[in-house]
């Protein structure tokens, strides 16, 4: 900054010396003199690209965030392709308390940038906000709607509170029984605590009131097969699968549905559709472990024992990387107690 400085005093004319200055007291934190420095540069050249961000963001960090936004949005306008534009803007958005206004320009930036992690967790944010303003107004406005029994049931699934759920969904059912969608959700929850017949029964019924629900077709053919009863099974997966084509894990039930009756060729092309297709790494790697069970019966020791390895590689991956999420997530959580137990 001094050196910076220094050159300014031997050319006040010389735009960039400004900028630089303005960087260097940025970085020191000093964001009101910067705010100086760089309203210099831009009096000195209108035009230089970066220099409203910059402007931008020390004003945000001094609070002025009026003044933010307006230096933002010219810097927006002339690089409208600059995701670091767009995502400060958004972040001046959220501050100023303009959810709405700043999802849709963080969402802009996210496209710019997809894997931008700075981005993407100030889009979570604005979404995160809408999100629970959008609830607050629909709670205000009608308390009693099955609407917000179904946003509670959908929180407390998303918490593993499922009996919680269960109660809600049954709440939003009773106040709206033929909505779509509200029957399955509740077969789910069902599942999820072992209630297997309930679950199967709610499926039936999201599939009286959308007969098109191709998902509750498939999770109702995954429990008979789960069942050992492949006849009933595969009849409701093949109709699944002509709803939809591409719907995940229905190809390796279908190959457990063969198995069961015994026709283990049907089954190992099954297996490796799923294989090739699916989505689901615990599916693909059940797929190889009944693939092996296949081939086994089909008196193919070599493919076997081939799919069999497999199996075991990818299981062995998943072990340890599973492992090493555990251990990371612990290292964290001993290093936060650390920093909460140091004085000051």
């Amino acid at each position: 900054a001094e050196d910076f400085r220094r050159v300014i005093a031997l050319r006040p004319g010389l735009a960039p010396a400004y900028l630089n200055d303005g960087l260097a007291l940025q970085q020191l934190g000093d964001h009101a003199a910067a705010v100086e420095q760089f309203r210099k540069c831009l009096a000195l050249q209108p035009t230089m690209r970066g220099v409203h961000l910059l402007l931008g963001v020390s004003l945000y960090k001094e609070s002025r965030l009026e003044e933010a936004r307006t230096e933002l949005k010219k810097e927006v306008l002339a690089s409208p392709k600059d995701p670091k534009a767009l995502m400060w803007l958004g972040v001046v958005d959220l501050a100023d308390g303009l959810a709405d206004e700043a999802a849709d320009v963080l969402d802009r930036a996210a496209i710019l940038s997809p894997d931008d992690v700075d981005i993407l967790y100030h889009r979570g944010r604005a979404h995160l906000l809408v999100s629970n303003e959008s609830y607050e107004r629909m709670y205000q406005a009608d308390p009693q709607s099955w609407r917000v029994h179904e946003v509670l049931a959908e929180a407390y699934a998303e918490a593993d509170r499922h009996s919680d759920a269960e109660t809600e969904y049954l709440l939003a059912i009773k106040a709206s029984p033929t909505s779509s969608g509200l029957h399955y959700e509740l077969g789910i929850e069902y599942e999820a605590t072992t209630q297997l017949d309930k679950a199967m029964d709610s499926f039936r019924e999201e599939m009286k009131i959308d007969p098109e629900n191709a998902l509750a077709v498939y999770q109702l053919g995954r429990l008979f097969i789960d069942q050992q009863n492949a006849a009933q099974g595969m009849e409701l997966l093949h109709k699944a699968l002509a709803m939809s084509p591409n719907l995940p894990g229905c190809q390796y039930y279908l190959g457990v549905g063969d198995a069961q009756q015994k026709r283990f060729e049907a089954a190992i092309s099954d297996f490796k559709k799923e294989i090739e297709t699916g989505k689901d790494e615990e599916l693909k790697i059940q797929s190889y472990y009944q693939l092996a069970r296949a081939y086994h019966e089909m008196k193919q020791p070599d493919q076997a024992q081939e799919a069999l390895a497999k199996f075991q590689e990818l299981k062995d991956q998943r072990d340890t990387r599973q492992k090493n999420n555990l251990l990371r997530k612990m290292k964290e959580q001993h290093d936060v107690l650390q920093t909460e137990k140091a004085p000051d």
